[in-house]
């Protein structure tokens, strides 16, 4: 769900748990639209960076940063592990990545990671991992793969009804990768974007005031680690809208490529997409205010801060830390 940017006005700079963790005012884009160069390069200027976190079970093995994880070939094979959908022992990289591309594909399979709100990040990690892969599919000794994230509400892309419970998102997210070879200088970094228009029904949002144990400032949500909670904190957050599982509906989805200008839709007729239009029980949103959550885009006064997405199994999230 995303559209080109016209005016970008950064108003907070956080992500917890989710698709991006910034919001800024953007310009209404449509499937192939192209964009301005302020759009092409709003990721780069205007807003926040933010990091993958990634684990092969997170109740099992603390989360670590993506370029951490890429740059070791034992704790990416973990992660990629982490997808459920190896076939062989111990197969190179390469190989394991197209194992999950293909089980992705294939109409009978459900896989983790790949499915619903939260799939839109295990796609794009795949995408950093194939970096990390030579062409024969061993992993790359050496080389690094230094990846960031930036993300944005769209331009009239906020809706919560308060009395219903229930609203909708229209987010773009940018996936920026830049592989450096060994002993060479970095050539220009690919960026990606998913834009996702997203609906919640009746009942599906919550708003969380937050409780009065330091330790767990939002109670029954997500876990936050000490960072996280004192950048709650310093920035003053009372209150938290959270929605999670299947009242989340994924219902439109456009695609940018890195050699692209403009942003196409993709649709759940395309093997490749068709599980992100899934409903799942681990997608969340999670977004955090100064004061009650407001119903429009137009009472967005920044922060906050906000997440899209996430899995469990693997654990992959977006965090502002």
């Amino acid at each position: 769900m995303e559209v080109s940017l016209q005016k970008i006005t950064l108003l907070g700079a956080l992500s917890l748990l989710l698709s991006s963790c910034a919001v800024q005012q953007a310009g209404t884009g449509q499937s192939g639209q192209q964009m301005t160069p302020a759009t092409a390069a709003a990721n780069a200027y205007a807003i926040a960076p933010t990091s993958l976190m990634l684990s092969k079970n997170m109740s099992a093995n603390p989360p670590k940063g993506s370029n951490i994880v890429l740059a070791s070939e034992a704790e990416l094979r973990g992660v990629l592990e982490g997808y459920g959908v190896v076939t062989i022992p111990n197969p190179p990289i390469g190989a394991l990545i197209a194992s999950i591309r293909a089980a992705n594909m294939n109409p009978q399979s459900q896989v983790p990671g790949m499915t619903g709100l939260g799939g839109v990040f295990g796609h794009a990690f795949l995408e950093m991992a194939s970096e990390a892969a030579l062409l024969g599919g061993p992993f790359q000794q050496g080389s690094r793969v230094v990846t960031s994230v930036y993300g944005q509400i769209n331009e009239n892309g906020y809706v919560f009804n308060r009395a219903a419970g229930s609203g909708s998102l229209t987010v773009t997210t940018y996936f920026t990768r830049t592989v450096v070879p060994v002993g060479q200088g970095a050539p220009p970094p690919k960026t990606e974007a998913y834009r996702w228009q997203v609906r919640v029904d009746a009942g599906g949002f919550t708003v969380v005031p937050k409780g009065t144990d330091p330790a767990n400032p939002f109670p029954g949500t997500l876990p936050f680690s000490p960072e996280m909670i004192q950048r709650i904190d310093s920035y003053g957050f009372t209150h938290k809208l959270w929605a999670k599982g299947t009242a989340i509906h994924v219902e439109r989805v456009w695609y940018k490529a890195p050699n692209s200008t403009s942003f196409d839709e993709v649709f759940a007729t395309q093997p490749k997409y068709a599980k992100l239009f899934l409903t799942d029980a681990q997608s969340c949103i999670d977004m955090l205010f100064v004061g009650e959550p407001p119903e429009t885009y137009a009472e967005l006064k920044g922060p906050p801060v906000y997440c899209l997405g996430r899995c469990d199994q693997p654990f992959i999230v977006n965090t502002g830390l």
